[in-house]
């Protein structure tokens, strides 16, 4: 078995899964959708703060420090960024629905960056292939993934422009 400090739990992984799942069901029972997401919205926002206060300093060092980046770097830029997209989406919608505004600022330029941001994460992820036990994501699975993001990307431009 791995020494204790690297390892969790299977059952861990599931409460962690299925446990917020079942407080927001449980909120919107008790209360209503929109309390229930005004909740969600700040406990997510409170955990994407952490998280991407966490990988902050690899990402610094990934875009200041030498000519090469390690691969385990990268997909911890993309953990960062894609936590201060999360982050920062929460914000927005917390500040928004407490001022009471009209939904339609989903269409704003602001609301929209967090996009950018979570776009920057994804592909950072998928170009570290190997970055965790130099096999974790395996190239197979970056290449299967390229092409299923290839393919939804390609059916939303067609949507997009009908």
């Amino acid at each position: 078995m791995p020494h204790r400090e690297h390892t969790l739990y299977r059952s861990t992984m599931w409460v962690i899964l299925i446990g917020p799942l079942v407080l927001y069901i449980g909120t919107s029972a008790l209360w209503s959708g929109r309390d229930a997401i005004e909740l969600g919205n700040g406990v997510l926002m409170a955990l994407a703060a952490g998280v991407a206060v966490t990988f902050a300093p690899t990402a610094w060092r990934a875009f200041t420090k030498g000519t090469y980046v390690a691969r385990e770097d990268v997909l911890a830029t993309g953990i960062f960024i894609g936590f201060a997209g999360i982050f920062m989406a929460r914000l927005f919608s917390i500040v928004w629905r407490a001022s009471g505004q009209d939904p339609s600022w989903l269409d704003s330029w602001l609301w929209g960056a967090h996009i950018a941001l979570s776009t920057s994460a994804a592909l950072y992820h998928s170009v570290a292939p190997g970055a965790i036990h130099g096999s974790i994501p395996t190239a197979r699975l970056v290449k299967i993934g390229a092409w299923v993001a290839a393919g939804i990307g390609s059916f939303s431009l067609i949507v997009w422009l009908l």
